[in-house]
């Protein structure tokens, strides 16, 4: 693998710490070629370091001859890939796209249309080629999950950004306390006194003005403390101006830019950075690296680093009494202190070292290169974007199988809010309702897939099999191959919908089915006609989160937490006119549950409708169990919340296949002939019809063949659950089989 990163040449700041790092971990592993477009002290610091560096020296930033040598130097060399970051560099290789043909990918180290504020001329050019620039990109990294999701919200394709925090090296040597006390020295800082930083360029958008103000109250109320501010830029002089107003003159140390900051980072005892708008800042990567403790706002990728009141304080945007407050304890406490910096500096060393920040970015490379200048797209339909988890589960799958059978995938997605569905699975995504939008993505499309879920059947609606079985003849009039992918099909109770249904079935190039009863309808339909396979659920293909965000989520709606191995996740949903009876069936459950010793918990796998019905039911039960609504949540989230659970009882699908992904025993209550197929390929019990159970019923199930079988019943459906898990696996491998084939036929 062979990259050349291209940058400006006079950073100074998080980026050349970023590149510099990352250039020199990225040489374990891979041939890297760093070129700067001016001398500065970025490309000084490279060639100290002895990292390969060219100067490919553009005189101003309107001598376009580089563009000529941007062109030479990537024929000569023959990268696979050119990385840019700043300004200079994308507007560069943004001219030199069709010359130098390899794809481009470019980071976004802060929120572009911010970066020259406070220059008007710089803002109104610079900042307008950049934006123009970043739209012949063929990827994007993100250095934070919001940049993501503000480059989606500005119409940039979700399937090429991705994210990658920065790292820092945590096994670095760090400043001697004799470096730091000598520090403190030289700024005349008094023995006993504390000493409060902000490392940052002196910009408007940091807010450098809340950290005065905030010195200012803090010293009226006694306070013995000193400020320093390590960084330069445009504001020095109105920010020393307030100094003086604000009679601090003495308290506060302007020290500009320092080659290093590690004698003042060592120094300092706590780090602040009360920003209005940032990325994912090296000054509190590097606070953690030191185990100070830290201050700072919830903006970009601050709160995936400062988790409030565990590994720091986060204070709002703008408000100094605010930091002054949250300031207070921690002057006050020294114990306080080192509680907060050594819990920062082993959340940080955890998940944002330099060899994770590495091992990203070779990952990223290893796609893009892999997916080309001209990657396979394919669009999926299903029903998306209505804020149903099962569905989103199964989506999520469905992209993983993808990306893992065909890495560098161009997934669009039809949704009924794309910009919902961009941001939760990093893809692009268009209005399932848009015709217009609809045609021109299948018209660009090399494959079409029906994805997952029911989506053949006429039982629910007419209109919903309509719907779907147009997409796949209006794919096929297109001349785009269809993949009816992971499916459930049926019930078809009209003949008009078993025509469609067979249609749509003789049209697809390849065919998956969820279930075993999937197939039934199928061959009642087209008797032995046709080549389908029986797969799995695409949300089998799911990974395990952190068990620290899991916990998160329990504690955060469960205080003091379920106990080890006695959650229990009940999960219903309406159905047909009766909402009392899925209640009262749940607070019975709830009920006997708790009775038992375990703890249930009332999960809305939909909002909107389960919700209202979860509520009911924790009113109606007389243990009053919690209530989660799983909006918000990423799918992987409540996969681990399942592996939690000792069992899951429920009517929703999704809940009862995300428990058995996770080795959780699912107990179905069934409205739907697609529980019954789920839950008998399984192995797992279905406790009956829910117009037909009642909540004796149920409750006598549960104490005399549920509860008592629990080990049994986890034996048995893990043997079910692992065979799924490697079925599942056929739905991509069929997909990419197409992908495959397609692109030897072109």
């Amino acid at each position: 693998m062979k990259v050349m990163h291209l940058i400006s040449g006079g950073d100074t700041g998080g980026a050349k710490t970023h590149v510099l790092s990352l250039v020199e971990a990225l040489l374990r592993g891979a041939d890297v070629q760093l070129v700067c477009l001016t001398p500065g002290a970025f490309y000084n610091e490279a060639v100290d370091r002895g990292l390969p560096v060219v100067l490919l020296e553009q005189r101003s930033r309107a001598d376009l001859s580089s563009v000529r040598g941007l062109t030479d130097l990537v024929k000569e060399t023959s990268p696979d890939l050119v990385h840019c970051h700043g300004a200079r560099a994308n507007f560069l290789a943004a001219l030199a796209k069709r010359r130098i043909g390899v794809p481009i990918a470019t980071t976004i180290h802060s929120d572009y249309r911010r970066d020259f504020e406070g220059n008007l001329y710089k803002h109104l050019v610079y900042s307008t080629l950049n934006s123009l620039s970043l739209r012949y990109f063929d990827h994007y990294l993100a250095v934070t999950d919001d940049f993501r999701c503000m480059l989606i919200g500005r119409g940039f394709p979700g399937g090429k950004i991705h994210t990658v925090y920065n790292g820092l090296d945590f096994d670095a040597d760090l400043p001697s306390e004799e470096s730091a006390m000598a520090f403190r020295s030289r700024l005349g800082i008094p023995p006993g006194a504390l000493l409060i930083g902000m490392v940052s360029r002196l910009a408007p958008v940091k807010r450098h003005d809340i950290f005065l103000r905030a010195a200012s109250i803090l010293l009226r109320d006694g306070h013995n403390a000193h400020f320093v501010l390590v960084g330069e830029g445009e504001e020095r002089e109105r920010l020393q101006r307030l100094t003086t107003e604000l009679a601090l003159d003495d308290r506060v140390h302007f020290l500009g830019h320092l080659p290093s900051t590690g004698d003042a980072m060592a120094a300092i005892d706590i780090n602040v950075l009360p920003s209005e708008s940032e990325s994912f800042p090296y000054a509190l990567l590097e606070g953690a690296l030191h185990g100070k403790a830290t201050v700072a706002t919830p903006v970009g990728g601050i709160p995936e680093l400062i988790k409030d009141g565990r590994t720091g304080r986060l204070v709002r945007v703008g408000d100094a009494a605010d930091l002054a407050e949250k300031l207070d304890p921690l002057i006050s406490s020294r114990g306080a202190r080192m509680e907060l910096g050594n819990a920062l500096r082993s959340h940080a060393s955890e998940r944002f070292s330099l060899e994770a920040m590495r091992e990203t970015h070779m990952q990223i490379y290893s796609r893009v290169i892999a997916a080309g200048m001209h990657p396979p797209r394919v669009t999926v339909s299903g029903y998306f974007g209505f804020g149903n988890l099962g569905d989103e589960a199964l989506l999520r799958g469905l992209i993983k199988g993808l990306e893992r059978e065909r890495p560098g995938v161009d997934t669009w997605v039809l949704s009924a809010d794309p910009k919902a569905t961009a941001r939760a699975h990093r893809i692009s995504s268009a209005p399932r309702f848009s015709p217009s939008k609809v045609l021109s993505c299948l018209r660009r499309s090399d494959l079409f897939i029906s994805g997952g879920g029911t989506l053949l059947q006429d039982e629910t609606s007419l209109r919903s099999l309509v719907y779907y079985t147009s997409l796949i003849y209006l794919a096929r009039l297109l001349g785009v191959p269809v993949m009816i992918y992971a499916n459930g099909i049926g019930p078809l109770r009209t003949g008009l919908g078993r025509r469609l249904a067979r249609s749509a079935i003789r049209t697809a190039a390849a065919v998956t089915l969820r279930d075993r009863a999937s197939a039934g309808t199928v061959r009642a339909i087209m008797g032995e006609e046709g080549d389908w396979v029986v797969t799995a659920d695409p949300a089998f293909a799911l990974d395990y989160p952190p068990a620290e965000e899991v916990d998160a989520v329990l504690d955060g709606v469960m205080p003091g937490g379920a106990g080890e191995h006695s959650l229990v996740v009940l999960s219903m949903r309406p159905w047909g006119e009766d909402t009392h009876g899925p209640a009262a069936l749940a607070a019975r459950a709830a009920d006997t549950l708790s009775d038992a010793g375990y703890s249930p918990l009332l999960l809305a796998m939909q909002e909107s409708k389960d919700l209202p019905l979860a509520e009911m039911a924790s009113r109606m039960s007389e243990s009053h169990p919690p209530v989660l609504s799983t909006k918000g949540l990423q799918p992987e989230l409540v996969l681990g919340i399942m592996g939690r659970s000792r069992l899951v009882l429920g009517m929703r699908l999704h809940a009862l296949v995300l428990a058995a992904a996770a080795g959780t025993v699912p107990v179905g209550l069934s409205y739907d002939p697609k529980i019954d197929g789920f839950l008998s390929d399984l192995g797992a019990p279905c406790l009956g019809r829910i117009e037909r159970l009642t909540p004796h019923d149920l409750e006598s199930a549960l104490r005399t063949s549920i509860l008592p079988n629990l080990a049994d019943l986890t034996e048995r459906v893990g043997d079910g659950a692992r065979r799924m898990k490697r079925e599942e696996e056929g739905n991509a491998r069929r997909a990419a089989t197409l992908l495959e084939r397609l692109s030897r036929m072109r």
